[in-house]
C-alpha cells in the first residue's frame, strides 16, 4: 500500500508525504495534524490503545478523527463466528481481527463522537468483516472546552 500511496502521489497534483511507521509510534510532532485517518487499520494492529494514544498525541487542538473500520458485530450469534473464525481471518488477512470492540477503544481512549454509522456493508466479501464503522470524532477534552462543559471554562 506503501508503493501505491507512493505512485498515486506522484501522478496527481496533490503534494504528499507518505512516511512508513507503526501506528503505535508515530514519528511526527505532538499536535501535526488536522485530521488522523483509520481506515481497515486497527483491526490490524497489535497495540490498540496505544495507537488511539498516538493519533490523540499527533492532533492539533480541535483536529478531527476520522475512523471506517471493522467492529464487532451486535448479532451475537455473528459475533461469536467472528470469534471463531478471527484465527484464520488473521491469517489469510494480513492480522485481521474483525471481532474487536473498536468504537469501544476510541471512546476508551478518549474521543467523543461528532457522528457515527455502524452498518453491515454487503460488498464485503465475509459476512464477519462486514459489520463496519464510519465516524468523525475529536478529543473529548477538545470537546469539553468547545462547549463550555470543562472545568475553568470560559462563558
Amino acid at each position: 500500500m506503501l508503493a501505491r500511496a507512493a505512485a498515486r502521489s506522484a501522478a496527481s497534483h496533490i503534494s504528499a508525504n507518505v512516511h512508513l511507521g507503526s501506528a503505535e509510534h508515530l514519528s511526527f510532532a505532538d499536535a501535526s495534524f488536522d485530521t488522523v485517518v483509520f481506515t481497515l487499520s486497527l483491526c490490524t494492529v497489535k497495540d490498540v490503545p496505544a495507537a488511539l494514544t498516538e493519533a490523540a498525541r499527533v492532533l492539533r487542538p480541535a483536529g478531527q478523527l476520522l475512523v471506517l473500520e471493522h467492529v464487532r458485530s451486535d448479532d451475537v450469534g455473528l459475533a461469536r463466528w467472528q470469534d471463531r473464525l478471527a484465527p484464520l481471518q488473521r491469517l489469510f488477512s494480513n492480522g485481521c481481527n474483525p471481532h474487536r470492540d473498536t468504537l469501544s477503544a476510541i471512546r476508551q481512549a478518549g474521543f467523543d463522537f461528532d457522528w457515527l454509522d455502524q452498518f453491515d456493508e454487503p460488498r464485503m466479501p465475509l459476512p464477519i468483516v462486514r459489520p463496519l464503522l464510519l465516524g468523525s470524532a475529536t478529543p473529548a477534552t477538545m470537546k469539553s472546552v468547545q462547549d463550555g462543559t470543562s472545568k475553568g471554562a470560559l462563558p
